[in-house]
């Protein structure tokens, strides 16, 4: 009952997300691709499992005029000479801060893979408990990092995992893992979401860009973690109702 209220409380906020998500494809698709009958094809939503629709961001952002959080953090990513170390180190700073303290294993990352370099691997990021006696190389990630703002943030949503693992290691196996992977992976989010805003966002070094922060940048910076998240909406709204807020 707690969750079907609160779906409805914020149901109609996400009609119209999905709405305006809808006419923006279309624009770009054309209707034949995107009609008011048939649900968002998952091909054109950027993820192959059209959970995450980050990837189209460009495509449906709105006040495309305005300061950008993301751009201006992709562009001083993309001057990192050490990528997986600058990311790491943000990562760290903003854990310990939230954690009062709390840091990951010294070598976590000797023991970690950060990119492919000629590995047959995949790149699907994951994190790791290998339950050994000794924490070094216990706690390991797995992830392709890119010089993007998305990776960044899935980086300290694996992170966060491993904070979990770390936290509960003197739990039984089953308290460990927990019951429900759902709350595992709900713990990973906490922390996405928690740093995905512009004042943390600067408040770790990020941001190359200074701006007055106004109505319209958070509508648009906003509209970014919304489409991080926006599987909930394709996967319980119904197509009539996204025809109705289009």
């Amino acid at each position: 009952q707690t969750v079907e209220g609160l779906w409805k409380d914020v149901k109609p906020l996400f009609e119209q997300l999905h709405g305006f998500v809808r006419y923006k494809l279309r624009e770009v698709y054309g209707n034949e691709v995107v009609n008011l009958e048939s649900p968002i094809p998952s091909n054109i939503l950027g993820d192959i499992w059209g959970m995450k629709w980050s990837g189209i961001y460009p495509l449906v952002t709105p006040y495309p005029k305005q300061p950008s959080v993301v751009d201006a953090v992709a562009k001083n990513l993309a001057t990192q000479d050490n990528l997986s170390q600058h990311v790491m180190m943000i990562a760290d700073l903003y854990l310990k801060d939230m954690l009062d303290g709390i840091n990951l294993i010294d070598n976590f990352r000797t023991y970690s893979v950060f990119a492919q370099d000629g590995r047959s691997m995949t790149c699907m990021a994951s994190a790791w408990d290998l339950l050994t006696p000794d924490e070094a190389g216990r706690y390991r990630l797995k992830m392709c990092l890119k010089p993007t703002l998305t990776s960044v943030l899935l980086a300290i949503h694996e992170l966060g995992h491993i904070i979990h693992y770390k936290l509960m290691s003197n739990a039984t196996f089953v308290d460990r893992n927990s019951q429900n992977p759902a709350f595992h992976e709900s713990i990973g989010d906490t922390f996405y979401l928690a740093v995905m805003n512009p004042k943390t966002l600067e408040m770790l070094g990020e941001l190359c860009l200074q701006f007055t922060e106004t109505r319209r940048i958070s509508i648009r910076e906003l509209s970014t973690m919304w489409l991080s998240k926006s599987r909930t909406c394709n996967t319980l709204l119904q197509p009539s109702y996204s025809s109705n807020s289009s």
